[in-house]
């Protein structure tokens, strides 16, 4: 019997990617959540990134850290040096221009909307164990992103938007688990991540990753759906809420519901 401390211990030194080990020299290699190019070109790498996690009445701060010390070190240089930066390299200019508003959302292609798409699913997974969340997002996903590199994030919604945030941070994030069921009886559920990342003026949210079936509610004119497929935008359907301008993010991610059907036929906001 493997004691649980030991268990876990043993996790630590495996990649979170490939699940090779990472002890011994030149093996270990550290993904900066916030990719250093970005901390680079807004030279902001040592700034305090705050860190905050989105109640349903409430948002609290939970973390400052030096931007440049945000990283996850559960991963091996090969991961770390290949598949990883390979999509660093993809996707750096368009996630540029798109913080700096250079680029509207809208006008995207279906390539670039996928290569944003998995960035931001990429880095999501990867900010949910660097934060120790409570349920870190299963790190079967860095697998899946190696092994189908020309495909978006599977079981993913990714949606984007240009904000301005009073007396905000370049750089914030936030998340929040969604509410209960109205109804639990003897239904198993889970709750679906919802995580916002403000770069800039560009605001991403991914909600990551999600059981099928699901259908999403939308503030009308805030988002612009960029993943899964075109198919997808015709299945989820606009309602009116105002989306409050302060320096929360909350108020953004409360601004789409992710419904996601359980065993008894209710749907669980998220």
């Amino acid at each position: 019997m493997v004691k649980k401390g030991t268990a876990k211990a043993t996790e630590k030194r495996l990649c979170l990617s490939c699940g090779e080990s990472i002890r011994g020299n030149g093996i270990r290699a550290r993904e900066h959540v916030i990719p250093s190019w970005l901390l680079q070109e807004w030279n902001i790498s040592k700034e305090v990134l705050s860190n905050f996690w989105a109640e349903p009445n409430k948002t609290t701060l939970v973390r400052k850290q030096v931007m440049n010390s945000f990283v996850e070190g559960r991963f091996c240089a090969k991961c770390n040096n290949g598949w990883m930066s390979r999509l660093e390299t993809a996707a750096m200019q368009l996630i540029l221009d798109l913080a700096d508003a250079r680029i509207n959302p809208v006008n995207l292609d279906e390539g670039q909307r996928k290569i944003v798409a998995r960035w931001a699913a990429k880095t999501v997974v990867v900010l949910s164990h660097a934060t120790a969340m409570a349920q870190p997002i299963d790190p079967k996903y860095f697998r899946e992103f190696r092994d189908n590199s020309h495909d978006g994030p599977h079981g993913a919604v990714v949606f984007l938007t240009h904000i301005t945030l009073n007396n905000a941070s370049k750089i914030m994030w936030a998340k929040t688990d969604g509410t209960s069921p109205l109804f639990l009886g003897n239904a198993n559920y889970s709750t679906v991540p919802k995580v916002g990342l403000l770069l800039g003026s560009l605001l991403i949210l991914v909600a990551f990753p999600l059981p099928m079936p699901y259908s999403i509610r939308i503030a009308a004119g805030v988002y612009v759906p960029i993943w899964p497929n075109a198919e997808f935008m015709t299945r989820f359907v606009h309602f009116d809420r105002e989306v409050k301008k302060s320096v929360l993010i909350k108020n953004y991610l409360d601004s789409i519901e992710i419904m996601v059907e359980i065993q008894t036929g209710v749907m669980e906001k998220n």
